[in-house]
């Protein structure tokens, strides 16, 4: 098993303990998607704002035009907003660095 980096980085950010629960929950597949709930069976599983992709982690947070427009607003880096990666961990390692 891999173990990121981005863990000890989230523990000594200096913000309020929710911040890097919610992080941790990102990277870690704490949060319900709609792939999750379409592999259950109870609905289509996808984004309730776009409607048209299948909501993963890095969807909702990242990939979804409301996210990005969220990320914009809270003044996140244009570079990883607009940056590409495969999966919700590694945005995090990529916001980490």
């Amino acid at each position: 098993m891999r173990h990121s980096p981005v863990w000890k980085v989230i523990t000594k950010l200096d913000v309020l303990p929710k911040v890097k629960i919610f992080s941790w929950k990102l990277g870690k597949e704490g949060f319900s998607t709609g792939s999750q709930i379409r592999v259950a069976g109870l609905d289509t599983g996808l984004c309730p704002f776009s409607r048209t992709f299948i909501e993963t982690r890095l969807h909702a947070f990242h990939d979804c035009g409301d996210a990005r427009e969220a990320l914009l607003t809270a003044d996140v880096i244009p570079s990883l907003v607009n940056s590409y990666v495969p999966g919700a961990l590694l945005w995090l390692e990529e916001a980490a660095s």
